[in-house]
């Protein structure tokens, strides 16, 4: 971009400070979950390796999750260092995703990595420690399958990397698909529309093989784990397309630009508008291109493009089991990365001669655009980890202060002195935990409300669910917290009647 301010930051000498800058905006991004280590409703329970709450992960078909996390982590987040691994993998993918999309100008690649790494949807799966590591890996081995398929065509490892890395996050079989329609894009106008097609089917035929490759092992590693699967792993199209509402939903409320992430808190105006602009600059950068005013290239773009909207959620159509949330939507971090990064490839492959048709202002309008992007899904994600932290620490100070009734109800009984003490919670209508009103409560989720005492305290051990059943039933008629007779034992357990 000559006579531009960011003229320098294309210069191949200033590549690895770009490189450096972006790594260091990415762990400043994410570094609130590590330096806060906030312990939501999952987290609570998945390091507490007692609980062996990781046979979950064998349950929904993430045995790659299980190996990362519980046997090579130990069932232990890692801090700032597991963040930090985490941020060279999405790294890696961003550069290696980049090269799908045929960009080879290593600035450009570093922007495609930066505006595809920080996002409020990483942001949102970062809350969950167990993820870091694990997932982004798992983006890892996806986007190098699509790598392997796109540009070594180089079908049967791509099928591979592609049908193991859903065992570490389902969503990965979305993200290879928004790359493939990406790379599909990119090509419009460069190559003809029939090879454009016929690749189109090739990459079909790779993300259907490779998916029924990861059914085959998830329906086999029961076998092999002794842990059956739940339904969270089952396929169903006629149940998911009953549920058509739900797939309309996402598509209003993420799909479209002007509404994305309406949902959620997190998402704030200024973030949809810049994303609608960016949306705006993509598609006029494409009719702007003289050699793609055609009937067929203008068909193609429009079908890939649409497609690529509604492909971060397309397991909703096979699966009824999920609701989608925004954690599990991290394919949008590089369908929104494609809007910023295909008006700067079209000025870099532009000739000279067509220097002057407006590319050159549209790449620097993506670049701006991708910079406040990338400000504001930092700012906005270091909020949600600040409300996390918030909202984590209330629930360990209200858990402190049942903690010292129960201390109050059993120092006169023999329990007082016993190194385990069984324990049941009744807690059934969820508050907000946060004092700024957004984060939950781990105490209310009923996977954690018991568990959460024994991270505080690990005299506590949760009731056996039949025993459980059966004390909280007996509950009802007892006074709430945090009245007195709230906090009583019952069958050699302690009962903590809360709501």
């Amino acid at each position: 971009m000559k006579n531009s301010i960011f003229e320098p930051l294309f210069h191949p000498a200033n590549h690895r400070f770009l490189a450096g800058c972006i790594f260091a905006i990415c762990l400043l991004s994410y570094g609130g979950h590590a330096y806060y280590m906030n312990f939501n409703a999952d987290d609570v329970i998945q390091i507490q390796s007692v609980s062996n709450d990781s046979l979950t992960y064998l349950s929904q078909g993430r045995w790659g999750l299980y190996l990362i996390f519980h046997v090579v982590q130990g069932d232990n987040p890692g801090g700032l260092f597991s963040l930090g691994l985490a941020v060279v993998l999405m790294m890696m993918s961003g550069m290696v995703g980049a090269r799908v999309l045929g960009i080879k100008s290593g600035a450009v690649m570093l922007f495609f990595t930066l505006f595809s790494a920080v996002s409020l949807y990483y942001g949102r799966l970062f809350s969950f420690q167990l993820t870091w590591v694990a997932f982004t890996f798992g983006v890892f081995l996806s986007v190098c399958g699509v790598y392997l398929a796109a540009i070594k065509a180089k079908w049967l490892p791509a099928t591979v990397l592609l049908g193991l890395a859903p065992a570490f996050y389902q969503p990965t079989i979305e993200v290879a698909v928004v790359l493939f329609l990406g790379a599909l894009i990119f090509q419009i106008g460069d190559v003809g529309a029939r090879k454009i097609i016929r690749r189109a089917f090739y990459y079909v035929a790779i993300v259907v093989a490779s998916s029924a490759l990861y059914v085959v092992t998830t329906k086999i590693s029961p076998y092999i784990s002794g842990v059956p699967l739940n339904g969270r792993s089952s396929i169903d199209v006629i149940e998911a397309l009953k549920s058509f509402g739900r797939i309309c939903n996402l598509f209003v409320n993420q799909s479209i630009p002007f509404n994305a992430g309406k949902e959620d808190p997190y998402f704030p105006d200024i973030y949809r508008i810049i994303l609608s602009i960016s949306f705006f600059v993509y598609v006029f950068c494409f009719f702007i291109c003289s050699k793609r005013r055609n009937a067929s290239s203008l068909a193609l773009f429009i079908v890939f493009s649409a497609i690529m909207v509604v492909a971060p959620y397309f397991l909703a159509f096979a699966s009824p089991a999920d609701t989608f949330s925004t954690r599990s939507l991290i394919a949008f971090s590089f369908v929104h990365a494609i809007y910023l990064i295909y008006p700067i490839q079209q000025w870099i492959l532009a000739s000279p001669e067509r220097g002057g048709d407006g590319k050159a202002l549209l790449a620097q309008s993506s670049l701006v655009l991708g910079f406040a992007f990338v400000l504001i899904s930092s700012w906005q994600v270091a909020k949600l980890s600040f409300d996390n932290a918030l909202a984590s620490q209330q629930d360990l100070l209200a858990v402190n202060r049942i903690i010292s009734r129960i201390d109050d109800v059993l120092q006169d009984s023999a329990m007082a002195n016993e190194s385990s003490i069984c324990i049941a919670v009744n807690f059934n209508t969820p508050t907000s935990a946060g004092p700024r009103g957004f984060a939950g409560t781990a105490r209310a989720t009923p996977w954690s409300k018991e568990w959460i005492f024994r991270l505080v305290d690990n005299r506590f051990i949760p009731a056996e669910l039949g025993k459980k059943e059966e004390l909280l039933a007996q509950s009802a008629s007892k006074p709430k917290w945090p009245a007195r007779g709230s906090v009583y034992t019952d069958l050699g357990c302690v009962v903590v009647n809360v709501n």
